[in-house]
Parts: C-alpha cells; structure tokens; sequence
C-alpha cells in the first residue's frame, strides 16, 4: 500500500522534473519546418526531393557536423515549398553496417506559424540502408512496427511513408528514388500529449506510468524487442505531461529494427538475455499481479484482428514479407491464448528497481 508521504513525494518529485524538462526544452534553438496537424495521420507516401552530397553522408557517417542541402516538396495546393536544410547521420549500429544510414533532417528556415500548423526543427528519417531488395523490406517492416505500436496506444511516435528522391551533388546531381519513412518530431508528439520531454537518465521502469509501461512491455516482447532500456533512455523518449494529476514520466519507443519481427541482418541479441537470435523473445516488463496481467491479455487480444489486418492490407510490401511478419505475431497469439503464459514471463519479469 502506497503511503500519503509517498504520494506526495511523487507529486513534489514530478512538478521538479517537469520544471526542469520545460526549462531545457525552451532553451533549445527552435529551427522549424511546418507540418499541418494531420500530416503523420496520411496513409498515402508524400514526395520529397533531398538535394545534398549523398557520397559525403555515406563516407563519413560518424561525422557530428551537419552536410547542408536543399528540401524540395509541394503543399496541398501544388505550391513549390523549396528550404534550406542540414543532414547527419543517426543511428550508432545502422551507421556502421548501413551503406546509406537513417540520417537528421534538420530545417534552417522557420515559416509564418499559423494556429492549424505545428512546427518542428529536426526531422528523423528512416532509410533503405543498403541496395539489396531485402533492406528496403526492412524498412517497411520497421514503418508496421510503428503502425501496430499505434494501434496500441495514442503514446507512440507516429510515422508516414515517404517517395524520396535523392540528388548526390557530389556525383553529377544522380538521382535515386527509394521508398522511406519519416518519424513524428518530438515537438509534434509532445504538442498532441500535452506533455514535455523528460531529460533525465537513471530511472527505472517501476518509476514510469504502469499503464503505458505494461503495454510498452507487451508490445516489445509481440515484436522480439530487446533493444531498449529507461535507465538511459536508449532507444525511448521519456516524456511528463502537463497535467499534475498524471505525475509519472512515461516512455515512448522507437527504433526496431533489432527486433525479432523485422530481423535485420546486423541485429544481434544482448548476451545479459541469454537468447540466442532477436527472433526469440524475452520478456523485460515489470511483475504484476495476475488480474493486472489477465487485463494486459485481454486488451491485446482485443487488438488481434486489427494488427494483423493492418499487415495483409499493407500494399506496399509483398506477399513473403507479410507472411513472415504474420507467422512472428501468430507465435506470440498463440503464447498468449496458453494457460501457462503468466507463469511464463514470471521467470524473467522485474521484481525489483534494478536498473533496466
């Protein structure tokens, strides 16, 4: 039982972290590039031309300097939309294997501001990796991860597929055209949320919003995903929302493809798991009791038809890809349809506030 002192530690604890949070976010440079609110909501992939030294960008992909270029695409009206913007490589494992890895968008020129419009400065782009068919499987794969995360919950990062088209300067403007995806700036998630962003590193799981950490949880072990950690925000934003009766910071994933649903090439398992291959899964959420567990089964039976309806109806991958990925979420259906699933994930659930 959660004691009145506890209570209001909890409460004194969140109003510091959330003073702190809105202290670093303000004092960021607001470079900006305008988004109408529904942008992340569009199925349909939007064009973009990215002009820049591509051979650059893949030669010195550890370079923490930004290459410039120039952003071309066309607004709901067909009005030419060109901007100065910088590009960086992201991604520490995906910069080391990826001949073209996921790189920063970052917009130089901020717009008008209009009250149907949000902005944001820095804009995560997800690529095709290498040239082999098969990577720009992986891409897709990875974009459906994120589509089933929001199907889960409103507290994921949303994504839109992108028609890219790249001009490398440095090889006489050739153009390549791949199919990628962008990724919901934190400025956009935090402005949907009503929340802030949480920067703040040795904190635990038990610390995090149960609710939205039991289903983080589910979701990471539906898809094989071990790649994230709280303690160090590795490969998650911690956000606090503005409301002071939500007093826990809760996380937002992102990055899968070290996932066993996807299964790239270069993902490799953490050794502290003992699993042999990313396609196994482990589970890493907290232990709860088992009427919690019982209502986390239930929500995400409820969701069984809808995330595999969002793969098959999925046009742009083909028919091998879908099935992998729908044979991956079949296992982990039928693991949780067995009588013994809680009994199961007990073994490696968290019993205590070790760091994780």
């Amino acid at each position: 039982m959660i004691s009145k002192n506890n209570i209001l530690s909890y409460y004194f604890i969140s109003i510091f972290l959330i003073l702190i949070s809105q202290l670093s976010f303000s004092q960021e440079k607001m470079d900006t590039m305008l988004f109408k609110t529904d942008f992340f909501d569009i199925e349909n992939p939007v064009n973009l031309t990215l002009i820049f030294n591509v051979t650059e960008l893949k030669r010195n992909k550890d370079d923490k300097n930004y290459l410039s270029g120039t952003l071309i695409y066309f607004s709901e009206d067909s009005t030419k939309i060109t901007k100065n913007v910088r590009i960086k490589a992201r991604g520490n494992v995906r910069k080391r294997h990826c001949n073209l890895p996921p790189f920063w968008i970052n917009i130089n020129d901020p717009s008008i501001n209009r009250e149907e419009i949000a902005d944001a400065k820095k804009i995560k782009f997800v690529s095709d990796c290498n040239y082999a068919k098969i990577y720009d499987e992986f891409v897709l794969k990875e974009y459906l991860a994120y589509k089933i995360f929001n199907l889960l919950t409103n507290k994921s990062f949303r994504v839109r597929l992108v028609n890219l088209k790249l001009v490398n300067t440095n090889n006489q403007n050739k153009e390549s055209i791949s199919l990628v995806f962008m990724i919901e700036p934190v400025e956009l998630l935090t402005k949907r949320l009503n929340s802030m962003p949480l920067k703040m590193d040795n904190l635990n799981f038990y610390q995090m919003d149960s609710l939205s950490m039991d289903i983080i949880s589910f979701f990471q072990y539906m898809i094989g995903n071990t790649d994230f950690a709280i303690h160090d925000r590795h490969n998650v934003k911690l956000l606090i929302s503005k409301d002071f009766r939500e007093n826990r910071p809760f996380p937002v994933p992102y990055d899968f493809d070290y996932s066993g649903l996807i299964n790239t090439f270069y993902a490799l398992p953490e050794e502290f798991f003992e699993i042999s291959n990313v396609k196994e899964r482990y589970f890493r959420g907290m232990c709860r009791s088992d009427s919690d567990f019982i209502k986390l089964i239930d929500y995400f039976l409820e969701k069984e038809d809808e995330i595999k309806s969002l793969i098959i109806s999925f046009e742009y991958l083909e028919e091998k890809p879908k099935k992998e990925m729908l044979d991956y979420i079949e296992q982990f259906y039928l693991e949780l349809k067995d009588p013994d699933f809680i009994k199961k994930i007990r073994t490696t659930c968290k019993k205590t506030t070790a760091k994780v």
